[in-house]
């Protein structure tokens, strides 16, 4: 039996053989016949031409964007541990390996670092992609992926719901990037200004497609700095994790070590937690993707 303690209070396309290709983007047996002496570049080109095609019978089309960080669940706790087993290399292969994304899952879920309903949400996007009323998905954060956090997340969350499920991430090396070229300020005194034609640059340039006409809605703990898009605000959703009982349950041999060597970086997850209790909240009681998706799908279904 698990410890009550644990809790403190980018999709490629696949690849193209001499077979007939689905559109993804339509729900008809409507298909893509390739000749098997098509090379890769023209399979290419005619998929997009075709889903293109396909793409402009209706009107409206949208993207969605979606923060992280407070917005679909509290990562800064498991994201020191992502920190630990990088430093020690605690993988046979790679960060990556199945069974390192298996264990963050349990982890994710067992601690409620993930927010409720966030799973319907992502079920429902997918579902609207399905009916070509959603574009395209992109993790849209202010976090940094220097290190691959946020690369590894996103495939933690994949791992979770079963499929590929994001088209894009942008995260904060990107955007700073971007606000230079286009020598506009980055920030203001609440953080990241995330401008959505960002996204659309980035779409109608990878996807061969015109996006501008395409609504982007964006969902995030801090919508006021959401610039050029729909923004849907959801309160800040924080969770305590008791480190020293998650290491002990699931690194056992690991333990007494691992204590030792950042006992200091642990105990702060704690102190953070004492600072300012009053912010963090039981996921039992939080509702806050549950009306979220009320209010897109009747935004986006007329």
């Amino acid at each position: 039996m698990i410890s009550e303690n644990f809790i403190l209070q980018s999709t490629d396309p696949p690849k193209i053989n001499n077979i007939t290709i689905h559109n993804t983007f339509h729900n008809d047996d409507m298909t893509l016949v390739l000749d098997e002496n098509t090379d890769e570049n023209q399979c290419d080109e005619l998929l997009l031409t075709f889903d293109n095609l396909k793409i402009t019978e209706n009107s409206k089309k949208y993207i969605i964007a979606i923060d992280n960080d407070e917005c679909i669940g509290s990562w800064s706790d498991l994201s020191l541990l992502y920190s630990i087993f990088q430093a020690e290399k605690m993988y046979k292969k790679s960060i990556h390996d199945d069974e390192i994304l298996d264990l963050f899952v349990d982890i994710m879920v067992k601690t409620s670092c993930v927010r409720p309903f966030v799973k319907d949400f992502f079920d429902k996007m997918i579902e609207l992609k399905n009916k070509n009323i959603v574009f395209k998905i992109v993790m849209f954060t202010a976090a940094s992926d220097s290190t691959g956090w946020v690369s590894f997340l996103c495939k933690v969350l994949e791992r979770w719901i079963g499929m590929n499920f994001y088209d894009e991430i942008i995260h904060q090396e990107m955007i700073d990037e971007w606000h230079l070229f286009n020598k506009s300020d980055c920030r203001n005194k609440i953080g990241y200004i995330k401008n959505m034609n960002m996204i659309r640059e980035i779409i109608n340039f990878k996807y061969k497609h015109n996006t501008d006409h395409f609504e982007i809605i964006a969902i995030d703990d801090r919508p006021q700095n959401i610039v050029n898009g729909i923004s849907i605000g959801v309160s800040p959703y924080f969770v305590a994790m008791n480190m020293f009982e998650v290491i002990k349950y699931f690194m056992p041999t690991k333990h007494p070590y691992l204590m030792s060597r950042y006992k200091k970086q642990i105990e702060g997850c704690w102190e953070r937690y004492l600072e300012n209790p009053s912010i963090y909240i039981k996921s039992s009681i939080d509702s806050e993707f549950y009306y979220k998706l009320e209010h897109i799908e009747k935004l986006i279904i007329k």
